[in-house]
């Protein structure tokens, strides 16, 4: 229903490798859960973002 209302489609709770192939069957935008990451402490989560966003080399991390 959302995606037919142009809606980005997120699922929680993904937590094995066959929830993703399921959900990208289904045309699911995005996912998250225990299969990508554990939850993270606040500072390592900066500097995740900061390396995204090309601030610190992932090499320093």
């Amino acid at each position: 229903m959302g995606k037919s209302l142009g809606f980005a489609i997120v699922a929680e709770g993904v937590e094995e490798e066959k929830h993703v192939a399921i959900l990208a069957a289904m045309g699911c935008n995005y996912a998250q859960g225990f299969w990508f990451s554990r939850p993270q402490d606040e500072t390592t989560v900066l500097k995740l973002i900061a390396q995204a966003n090309g601030v610190i080399p992932a090499h320093k991390l």
